[in-house]
């Protein structure tokens, strides 16, 4: 894998959602104009969903399973446009069920690290925020709490390669 050319890979048991997240990214890259290789692997089921759900409770018997998430929104910016405003009404549908940790310049854009705690667990958030024209684009990444400090920064490397818009066109740059 190189900045020039990434592998997303999109995993998940039967049933989680990876077909539409798979087809929510070729969407984008369709807009985008980006020549997008899409290699299918539901036939590769070692498990049906009855079978998934009890290897995952046995796996996570002693709450050691990684559990994160990574997503790319892209949105239109709100009429003010610009990146305060993508940030700020950005922040405003999270509400208040997440709580600033820190806050940050990150590229061109913002760097949000943020906490969350529900019933069932409490949670580290890594958000980034970019600008380009009429689109704001935010690459968000949540953790549990316990496994967050041993996983965010493979988010930084991550969202390190996001480009956006002509950024897109032109060759990445090489370390």
């Amino acid at each position: 894998m190189s900045e020039l050319h990434p592998i997303i890979a999109i995993t998940g048991s039967s049933g989680a959602g990876t077909t539409s997240v798979t087809r929510t990214f070729s969407n984008m890259f369709r807009r985008e104009h980006v020549n997008a290789a899409i290699i299918e692997g539901d036939s590769f089921h070692r498990y049906d969903r009855k079978a998934m759900r009890e290897a995952v409770a046995a796996a996570d018997k002693d709450g050691q399973t990684v559990h994160g998430s990574l997503t790319l929104t892209v949105e239109p910016t709100p009429a003010d446009g610009g990146l305060d405003g993508f940030y700020n009404a950005t922040r405003t549908k999270q509400g208040e069920a997440f709580q600033i940790v820190s806050h940050a310049p990150w590229k061109d854009g913002y760097l949000d690290v943020l906490y969350s705690e529900t019933p069932i667990a409490e949670s580290r958030v890594r958000r980034y925020y970019r600008v380009d024209g009429a689109r704001g684009y935010s690459l968000t990444f949540e953790a549990r709490e316990d496994v967050y400090p041993s996983v965010y920064q493979w988010c930084d490397i991550i969202a390190g390669t996001l480009r956006i818009g002509n950024e897109m066109r032109q060759p990445p740059q090489q370390p």
